[in-house]
């Protein structure tokens, strides 16, 4: 049997890197991570479109609440 690895890294001084600057795919791991899918309200930076005083980093902010 399989198993599903999810795309990304798992270092949190990496999600930023891989996930907001690539694109969706590399979001995996953010999701399985954070509990979240809060990198879609984020721009390429990982600044939160909805407050733009957060900026996600996967270690102290991983969350656009």
């Amino acid at each position: 049997s399989g198993e599903i690895t999810p795309y990304g890294s798992e270092d949190p001084g990496m999600l930023g890197c891989n996930c907001f600057d690539r694109g969706e795919a590399a979001c995996t791991v953010w999701v399985v991570m954070h509990d979240n899918m809060d990198y879609l309200k984020t721009n390429n930076s990982g600044q939160c479109t909805n407050n733009t005083s957060i900026k996600l980093d996967g270690t102290t902010n991983t969350s656009c609440k």
